[in-house]
Formats: C-alpha cells, structure tokens, sequence
C-alpha cells in the first residue's frame, strides 16, 4: 500500500578506528524474498573474525525489528567458516502489516588482541569496525479481491468434517449435540491457520445452535483437528452443510479453496415418551419408557419367551395385605397417589386451554399488532424474537405471497425478493439469539425488522 517504515539511526562518535578484513559483519533477513501478513522469516546477524577479538560497542536495528512482530527469544551459535569464527545472531519476525521497511546500517566495534606470557590480555590499535549495509524487507497486501471467509491463512491446505458423536448421524434427536470436527493437513504457516467461521457459510445460521469461541483445538503433525458441538433447531434437516476453507499460497500468489462436502443427516422430532406407574404397598413409583409389545407368536420367540412363560413383573410384588389394605401403607398410598394424578392432570387441562385460547387470540392478530407487541416486548428477546417472526410471516401472509399454512422461515421457497430477504433475517435472527453470544443486540434488531417490515407493507 506504498506504505515505508524506517528504523531510526543512531550515531556514534569514534576515534582511531578503521574497516579490517580481521573483523566482518553480514546483516540479512532468511529467506530473503517479499512476505506476506502473517509469514515468518529470521533476522540474522553474522559476526566474522580471523583472530582473537574483544567486542566493545555494537547496533543492531535488524534484530530490533522495528514494526514487525518478533518471534521468540533471539538464538546464538557459533561455527566456522573458512578461516573465520563466526557468531551468528537470529531473531524470529513475523510480517504484520504490508509496507516497505528499511533498516539502517549494522555496526560492530572491538579490539583485537594477544595473551602474553603471563596470561594477560594485549590489545592491539586502531580499534576494528564492521559494518553492514540497510537492509529491506517488503512486506505485500494480500491481492484483491479478497475471498469472502479468507482469514489469512497461507500454504496448501485440504479440509475434511466428520461426525466424533453420536456414532450413528441416523438417529438425531432435534436439539441433541452432535460433535462435528474438521481436520485441516497440508503444509505452510501454521501458524496463521485458524478455523474456518462456519457462521459465515450458508446453511448453519439459523439451522444450528453453536458456538465457536467454544471449539477444541489440537495439533497432531501435520494437521489440526477443530472440534465444536452443533444443535439441529429442526427436524426438517438432512445434513450438515459443505465447509469451504479459503487459503492463500504464497508461493504462486493465488488463493484457494479446499472443500468439505456435506455430512447426511436424519434428524428426529423430540416426542414425548411413553411413561407408566407401578404402585406397590411400599409407595414406590416408577417411571419407565414402554417398549412396543410383540404383535406375533414369532415375535414372542425372536425374544427367547413363549406366551406361556410370560412373568409380569411389578416395582413391588403385590401381596393379599396389599390387596387387603393392610400393608405398611396400604390403602393411603393409593389415595395420595390417586389424589396427587388428579391435581396434576387438573393442571394440564389448564395448561392446554391456556394454549388454545392463546392460539386463537394469536389467529385474529394482524402483522401491525404482532410487530407492536415484538417492539414492546424487546426486553426479553425469547418472545421478542417470536413475536418478530410472527408478525413478518403474517405480513407475508396479508400480501398473498405465502401460504397461511407457513409457520416457520425454513418453508420459505418464493422466488419474490421480500421473501428471501425475510428468511435470511429471520436465519441470522436465529443465529443471533442461539449463537452463544451474551449480548443480544436487540435495538439494531428491532431497527432492521422495523424497515423490513415497512419495505413489505409499503414497498419502501
């Protein structure tokens, strides 16, 4: 972006020194090639000297790394090279930010010197001097235009999705966690790889109830496994979307994609299970999901029970005190047990024409009414957003564009333009609200179904 950081020099003020092929300094960034956000590369500072020398004063802007990211503590080797010793000095760097930058010449001062015969140090005139040219380092923008869902991460990727839990993606109950994991291999930056914001690819918002800033991260060689649990908010669900990983490869300067296609689903209703109640002379009660009898004498076998040999067995044997009333509890505990099914079926006959009235007062309302009572009610955003949806839908209704019949955006199949733009409001709606964030952002929700609303009714 044309953008230019320079390091700032420094100066120095020495006497009676001089450039000498004893001492020698290479500044130099590894690779040495144009980077781009979020690459690595290191800073290295090669120290050479062909004889035995004590360093007095040294700057290096290099390692410094003004304006990029540093990596790490800096790491110091020595070796040979050719008749040299050298000292070798390395920095991790992370590019950041795109720009030209520029640092100043290295210097390294020292005295060479001798050990005479009793140990000590001699040091020999002039005072030696090395220095290394400015150094550049480009760091380019990513080119436009950008992938909608990049997020910057660089190599060659691929991507698969799995289901971890339940074993079998058959048997789903609507609103059950399913473990999804999406394994990304390849080699490049590790560093910068991230998970893809499955958020942000069509058909989860909406669909799903989950949470990305509650996903497992693991690196295993030469993958990384990302595992996050989704929620089917329908029954009406047949899989779990494709999830398209957009990277960017350095080495060619073209972005890609690598492609997980869809997992299949069978997602089923929740249904209320079938309960019955054992009442024995102890006052047990026992609550236990019945299972279909067997219809056929061949079903009766395939148990391994002839209809004969069928035992009935109670939560507690009944005996002739039972039957007499005269057990520990006897008679009493039926009475309560009699007395307290009454009270709560008496409350779900309540419950149900509660219901029912609510249902039918719901029936007479129009859009204008619905939206009143959504804005009204904005400080709960559970019947807010109901409300919300009602009054959409029903305007749709009243513009004969839909069906009366539909009761959920999922069924939204126009072509009309409102009508598409109504299902994804209500699918991000949905995924506001079951995202996991602990902010609804309530009034901005309002303001944008307020306009959509406007734009129904009056086409503006």
């Amino acid at each position: 972006d044309g953008k230019r950081i320079q390091s700032a020099s420094s100066s120095y003020d020495i006497t009676a020194s001089q450039a000498s092929p004893t001492l020698q300094l290479e500044t130099t960034f590894l690779p040495n090639r144009p980077l781009y956000p979020g690459q690595r590369a290191d800073a290295v500072v090669k120290i050479l000297y062909n004889r035995d020398t004590d360093l007095s004063d040294e700057y290096f802007p290099i390692l410094d790394a003004t304006g990029l990211i540093k990596v790490g503590p800096k790491e110091l080797k020595e070796g040979v090279q050719g008749d040299f010793t050298v000292q070798e000095i390395r920095q991790t760097i992370q590019a950041d930010q795109p720009g030209q930058y520029t640092f100043p010449s290295s210097v390294v001062e020292g005295f060479a010197y001798s050990i005479d015969l009793f140990g000590k140090k001699d040091y020999q005139k002039p005072r030696l001097r090395a220095e290394a040219p400015p150094v550049d380092l480009t760091i380019r923008p990513f080119p436009e235009p950008i992938p909608n869902g990049f997020n910057g991460i660089l190599g060659e990727f691929s991507l698969t999705t799995r289901i971890a839990t339940p074993s079998d993606s058959k048997q789903i109950t609507m609103g059950e966690p399913i473990e999804l994991q999406l394994v990304i291999q390849g080699k490049g930056e590790w560093q910068t790889v991230k998970m893809p914001d499955i958020a942000c690819q069509p058909g989860f918002s909406g669909f799903f109830q989950f949470s990305q800033e509650e996903v497992d991260e693991r690196q295993e060689g030469d993958q990384c496994v990302y595992s996050l649990q989704l929620r089917p908010l329908s029954a009406s669900l047949k899989e779990i979307p494709q999830v398209i990983l957009h990277f960017f490869d350095p080495q060619t300067g073209e972005y890609r994609t690598a492609t997980a296609p869809p997992l299949p689903l069978n997602i089923l209703p929740i249904s209320v299970k079938n309960l019955h109640l054992g009442v024995g002379s102890r006052g047990l009660l026992a609550y236990e999901e019945t299972p279909a009898a067997p219809q056929s004498n061949g079903d009766w076998k395939a148990l391994g029970l002839g209809q004969k040999g069928l035992a009935i067995d109670t939560v507690y044997p009944l005996s002739s005190a039972d039957l007499a009333g005269e057990g520990r509890w006897g008679m009493r505990t039926l009475w309560i047990a009699l007395v307290l099914g009454g009270i709560v079926l008496s409350l779900q006959a309540v419950a149900i024409r509660r219901r029912a009235k609510s249902s039918r007062y719901a029936e007479y309302l129009t859009s204008e009414q619905l939206m009143a009572k959504a804005i009204k009610e904005r400080h709960d955003p559970s019947r807010f957003s109901h409300h919300l949806k009602q009054a959409l839908l029903q305007a749709l209704v009243e513009k004969g564009w839909i069906a009366s019949t539909v009761t959920a955006y999922e069924q939204l199949t126009s072509d009309r333009e409102e009508v598409r733009i109504v299902k994804t409001f209500l699918s991000e709606l949905e995924s506001k609200r079951y995202g996991g964030r602990d902010d609804f952002p309530t009034e901005s929700i309002a303001k944008e179904a307020k306009l959509l609303y406007r734009r129904i009714r009056h086409g503006s």
